[in-house]
Formats: structure tokens, sequence, C-alpha cells
């Protein structure tokens, strides 16, 4: 599920725009048909081997406005912040493929890997940018 973007001017001729998004994705890892050390010699072929989630927000505001200020371009004035949510949680395998080494291709995630791990990110920038003026016959030479 993904967010929008918007883009609008505001009063005085800034132009904002504000952006959010809902980002993830989970998955099963399973191995089929696969050999095992179990030293029974019953062994299964099939294992499932744990889950993995991962989400994502993401939101963003910016800020930007130009100022004639007498130079040949105008001076640009920017700033803007975002916040960042992200979740990554890892499920557990389940007994045939933690036994040994489970499958010969992979081996189930174990109780010790198994969880959630969450952060959050915010930041902010403020830029300032134009064209200084040149000295004489120095603008074609660059």
């Amino acid at each position: 599920m993904d967010g929008g973007d918007l883009r609008f001017e505001l009063t005085g001729n800034w132009t904002r725009w504000r952006d959010a998004a809902l980002r993830g994705g989970a998955t099963t890892a399973a191995a089929n048909a696969t050999a095992s050390a179990y030293a029974n010699g019953i062994a299964p072929s099939d294992f499932y081997d744990g889950s993995f989630k991962f989400t994502q927000f993401v939101g963003t505001l910016d800020l930007k406005k130009e100022f004639d200020i007498g130079l040949s371009d105008p001076l640009n004035l920017a700033f803007g912040a975002q916040y960042r949510r992200e979740s990554y949680s890892l499920g557990q395998g389940d007994a045939p493929s933690l036994y040994v080494e489970g499958g010969q291709s992979f081996p189930g995630y174990s109780a010790s890997d198994a969880g959630t791990l969450k952060r959050t990110a915010k930041a902010v920038y403020a830029d300032v940018a134009f064209r200084p003026p040149y000295p004489c016959g120095l603008r074609n030479m660059i």
C-alpha cells in the first residue's frame, strides 16, 4: 500500500510538497523435497523454515520559495522534515527445520533468531541557494 504525493501553493508563493506512504511485505520460507540429516533414516523432506515481515511508514513535508533579490537568478530557500517508522519481524521455523541442521538446503529460523525489531528516524533540512554575480567575463569561462 502506497500513499500519495500532494503539491500545492501556499500564501506568499510558497510551494509545499507533502508525501505519506505505508509499504511492506511478508512471506514464509519453506524447503520442499529436500534431504536432511536425521539419524534414524526416516527423514521428512518438507520443512517450514519460518517467516519474515517488513513494514515502513514515511511522512515528508517540504517547503520551497524563490526570492528575487536582484541577481540573474532568484534566491531559493527550502526546508523540510521527514519521519520514518520501520518494523521487521522474523518468525520461528517448525521443529524438523531446526533438528540438527534441518533441511540440507536451508535450516529454519530458531527461537533465538525470531522476534520483532522496530526503529524510527527523524530528519530536518534547510537549503539556501543562489547564483552569485560573475566578475567581468568570468561567466563565459565556466
